[in-house]
């Protein structure tokens, strides 16, 4: 599935009023597809739960998405793991656009952005990001580049967010 196809099942998501899980793993739609499904989801209000996993979403998807999940109020489990296009330059998931959108969100309780080439800053802005969520539960923030500044980050946040039960910080995550 390509960003075509990727734009006409957002534009079916704009007035499906039925459908509460969809798995959309490793379709490559790239930014283009994560921009039509983000669209979709600002105004979607029955979507549970969606995986974008493995789809090639760079930070300029990652913008698009932070505004939708910012606006979104139904959204319970959002999956990006493997959104990278590849580790080189800006063609990753950063993280930080991702928790903008996190701050405002009120209702996601599961996120799993493993293995996205999160780097320390990104981890930075989540862990903010973390402090303030009134409702996530679980967190996957393994197998990224958060380094010793974005794992501290995220511990203290820990110290003020009660509401999380379950967090991934699985090596390579965090350097000494």
């Amino acid at each position: 599935m390509g960003p075509k196809a990727a734009e006409v099942l957002g534009q079916a998501l704009k007035v499906n009023t039925t459908l509460k899980t969809l798995h959309l793993t490793n379709n490559k739609f790239g930014d283009e597809g994560a921009k039509h499904i983000a669209e979709a989801l600002s105004i979607n209000k029955t979507l549970l739960t969606i995986d974008l996993g493995g789809n090639g979403i760079t930070s300029v998807g990652e913008t698009s998405l932070s505004l939708a999940i910012g606006t979104n109020e139904a959204l319970d489990i959002l999956d990006l793991s493997n959104s990278c296009a590849n580790a080189e330059g800006d063609n990753k998931l950063k993280g930080g656009f991702f928790a903008e959108g996190l701050k405002r969100n009120r209702v996601l309780t599961v996120v799993d952005l493993g293995k996205s080439y999160v780097d320390a800053v990104g981890a930075i802005a989540l862990a903010q990001a973390l402090a303030v969520h009134p409702a996530l539960e679980s967190i996957n923030l393994g197998f990224n580049r958060l380094q010793t500044e974005g794992g501290v980050a995220i511990a203290k946040a820990l110290s003020v967010n009660f509401k999380l039960i379950w967090i991934s910080l699985s090596i390579p995550s965090i350097n000494s």
